[in-house]
């Protein structure tokens, strides 16, 4: 029997809760687990689900319920008057949060401690497994758990989601300590390489062709181009985040202050979190959705405590974290002038080993599993098991020692075309390329298909060969950005297709902005050129002013 507890530990108001009350409600559901979180989120339960979109119920691996579905699920609620008075006299929420996170709330614990109670009484002949619980621990619940003598697993999710577009969403979990330090998992590394037993170990282009998503797997060769920044910059979504602040003093404000230090303005970029850019409201649409290409364009990047640490190291870059609260913060440099890559062994005992498949994270089978200490290879075996099964990926890649063939066969596994998948065993890049708009796309019969844009004199260049055929063909310049696009001209097969009516600048919906031009009647082999001018929407009102 397993316990699953969602309470809002983070730095927003308990309504931000509700994916993650709806997810472990499924999961709850799914496995006969108990669920306790707070009164507010039932309350709500029917208009917490009507603001939520079906591609995010699917996204995030959920899905909506009626009350009557769920009346099944043992719930235990937490009153909401009571963290309205533990605030009230906190005298402020920051306050709250770092009272809760620091040292145990006697009401609150008292009223965990009644749930675990009333719990034991409805099962007399059952023992509670462990408390999975949603992010870092508030130390009444650390208490309650020491108390009955019940494992802790406090649990997030990576930078690495489903959501945003990753083929699995993987989360980190620790064992009876806390969520947010690095330090467990360089201890389990350091068993792993005691153990001197490797797995395969995987280049970053074989683990992005794994996990990561089909329009960045063009970005793979832009590993080995020249970086436009010597630095980049990664904010938080807040300025301070108590259960953080606790452990290490370190701010976006002085990791932007040492950089300066260092590099001029010229060297450097930012990119800010996403909350930050509502907050400030400002139009997210001019932020590309997947930061890979912008990772790439800087030769190391530097973040107080983000997420995208975690994605720098897989595209092959400097990360430099100096804070100990993330997970991956071990593989991270200190010094804001290294140059120095992670380590790849280390890279893959964290993505196949201390991180969690989704599937394996809400399943209790797994988690007994884990309570009898499997060695780390056992748990890397484990987890490298379910990929193969669940991804379709080759099983000969536990075989194949040649990397080049290897990466060949996961390239193929995720229908990469022929071309594409020749271009990146080449893995070479020597053309002049634009990080705002490195990469465009093509849809035919409903495929997808993405290539680098090779810059000749100003001009972006779209090529593609293929051996598809249909009536139009959908050209996306920018995909995941907005911003304003013309075409200059467009061949198929060397003979020109006109596009007189799109000659002028138009602005592009991000995402859904695309141009839908006639496809001729063509042999078995197709090869289409698009030559496309840019401007960002600020280029465009300043020229159009």
């Amino acid at each position: 029997m397993f316990i699953s507890i969602v309470l809002n530990t983070e730095y927003m108001d308990v309504a931000s809760r509700s994916k993650w009350y709806l997810k472990n409600l499924l999961h709850c559901k799914e496995n006969g687990w108990i669920l306790i979180t707070h009164e507010y989120l039932w309350k709500h339960f029917e208009e917490i689900q009507q603001d939520i979109t079906p591609r995010l119920f699917n996204d995030f691996e959920m899905r909506p319920f009626t009350a009557d579905e769920v009346k099944d699920v043992e719930q235990y609620f937490i009153p909401d008057e009571l963290f309205e008075k533990i605030e009230q006299q906190a005298g402020s929420r920051t306050e709250m949060l770092f009272q809760l996170s620091s040292s145990s709330n006697d009401v609150l614990e008292k009223t965990l401690q009644s749930v675990i109670t009333k719990i034991y009484s409805k099962h007399p002949n059952e023992k509670i497994d462990g408390v999975l619980y949603s992010l870092e621990t508030w130390e009444s619940v650390r208490r309650v758990c020491v108390n009955n003598i019940i494992p802790l697993i406090p649990y997030s999710f990576s930078s690495i989601r489903k959501p945003h577009g990753y083929q699995q969403t993987l989360y980190h979990a620790n064992i009876n300590t806390y969520l947010h330090t690095s330090k467990e998992a360089e201890r389990r590394y350091n068993h792993y390489v005691a153990a001197s037993i490797f797995e395969p170990i995987f280049s970053h282009r074989e683990l992005i062709a794994i996990l990561g998503k089909e329009r960045t797997l063009p970005l793979i060769p832009l590993m080995e181009a020249k970086p436009k920044y010597e630095m980049g910059i990664c904010t938080e979504c807040f300025s301070i985040v108590p259960q953080f602040m606790m452990r290490d003093k370190v701010t976006d404000d002085d990791v932007r202050y040492e950089c300066e230090k260092l590099y001029d303005k010229s060297q450097m970029t930012v990119r800010n979190h996403a909350y930050q850019i509502d907050s400030m409201q400002l139009d997210r649409s001019t932020t590309h959705n997947d930061p890979a290409a912008w990772i790439l364009s800087c030769r190391r990047l530097a973040a107080s405590r983000s997420q995208i640490g975690l994605k720098i190291l897989l595209w092959n870059r400097t990360a430099i974290v100096k804070s100990d609260s993330l997970g991956f913060s071990f593989m991270c440099e200190k010094d804001y002038s290294s140059t120095r890559k992670v380590d790849l062994c280390a890279l893959n005992f964290y993505f196949f080993c201390y991180l969690i498949p989704n599937d394996l994270m809400f399943s209790g089978e797994y988690w007994q599993w884990r309570m009898t200490n499997p060695t780390e290879t056992e748990i890397y075996k484990r987890h490298l098991d379910f990929y193969i099964e669940k991804l379709n990926l080759p099983k000969s890649i536990l075989t194949e020692q040649d990397e080049p063939t290897r990466f060949k066969s996961l390239l193929k596994s995720r229908g990469c075309d022929e071309e594409l998948i020749n271009i990146l065993l080449e893995d070479k890049h020597d053309f002049d390329i634009d990080y705002n708009t490195a990469s465009s796309r093509i849809m035919v019969n409903g495929k997808s298909y993405w290539r680098l844009n090779k810059i000749e004199n100003g001009v972006r260049h779209f090529h593609i060969e293929m051996s598809e055929s249909a009536d139009t063909i959908d050209f996306y310049p920018l995909d995941d950005v907005a911003g304003c696009a013309r075409l200059v001209s467009v061949s198929v097969n060397g003979k020109p297709v006109d596009v007189s009516n799109f000659a002028d600048f138009r602005y592009m919906p991000k995402v859904s902005g695309h141009y839908t031009l006639p496809f001729p009647p063509t042999a078995d082999k197709t090869i289409i050129d698009i030559a496309w001018d840019y401007q960002s929407n600020k280029e465009f009102l300043n020229a159009h002013s």
